[in-house]
């Protein structure tokens, strides 16, 4: 049954099935560009704000047949908006996910992933971190041996960068690109 509602999204969402079978294991690297949409809704709900990025990525597959082992790394450049704070801001993350696939047709692979990162916001005035974790999900698709397509859903929480204390940036993020296996 679940297989058959992942061919179903798959086919609604227009992705190819026609490629060769696709060989998942191995490292790849790639480039994602997006959006992330976050605010902090329990100390400041006029915060909520949308900002364009763009993420390296880098991981590690093992594939054993249907099921794909991966572990993945991005570096996350974000353009905050300057509405968002009365200066410039900049912010970097770096994130680590264990990731579980599932192969649903011979070139198209939905993942699910866990795992936290390091974020870093600063501007003319100073600077902040904090740590985060994050759950995501997405879809591969093999468009010939060495170029994937991805898409990738993620939601993260993490404690404030402001002053604000006790309240926590959620922040939900979309963003898509190609990945180079490496083998």
């Amino acid at each position: 049954m679940l297989k058959k509602l992942a061919l179903a999204a798959v086919a609604a969402l227009g992705l190819s099935t026609s490629a060769q079978a696709a060989d998942w294991t191995g490292f790849y690297l790639g480039v994602l560009g997006g959006v992330s949409f976050g605010g902090i809704p329990d100390c400041r709900p006029s915060c909520n704000e949308a900002w364009p990025g763009i993420a390296k990525v880098v991981g590690y597959n093992w594939d054993n047949g249907d099921v794909i082992f991966g572990i993945d790394e991005m570096v996350v450049v974000t353009f905050v908006p300057e509405e968002f704070t009365s200066d410039p801001v900049r912010k970097v993350s770096w994130q680590k996910m264990a990731r579980i696939g599932f192969e649903i047709t011979d070139n198209v692979m939905l993942y699910g992933a866990v795992g936290g990162g390091y974020g870093v916001i600063w501007d003319d005035e100073g600077s902040a971190s904090a740590w985060y974790g994050a759950v995501a999900g997405g879809a591969e698709v093999a468009l010939n041996e060495d170029l994937i397509w991805r898409t990738h859903l993620q939601y993260s929480r993490s404690q404030n960068f402001s002053d604000c204390t006790g309240c926590y940036v959620r922040v939900l993020t979309w963003g898509t690109g190609l990945v180079w296996s490496l083998n």
